[in-house]
């Protein structure tokens, strides 16, 4: 015979216990994230601050 599955309210709770494709998930959107902080560092636009709009005149 098979042991049981433990209901979840036997099982301890285990806050280091993620789910393998969420792990997967984070570290994709952290790889992206800092592939584009990397690409942001190499244009100029994305860094220097736009010249503010001279009024208009009257």
């Amino acid at each position: 015979m098979s042991t049981p599955t433990p209901s979840p309210e036997e099982t301890p709770f285990d806050p280091h216990a993620f789910p393998a494709d969420l792990v997967a998930a984070q570290r994709e959107l952290a790889e992206a994230y800092a592939a584009l902080h990397t690409l942001q560092k190499r244009l100029p636009w994305s860094r220097e601050p736009q010249n503010p709009r001279s009024p208009s005149p009257s």
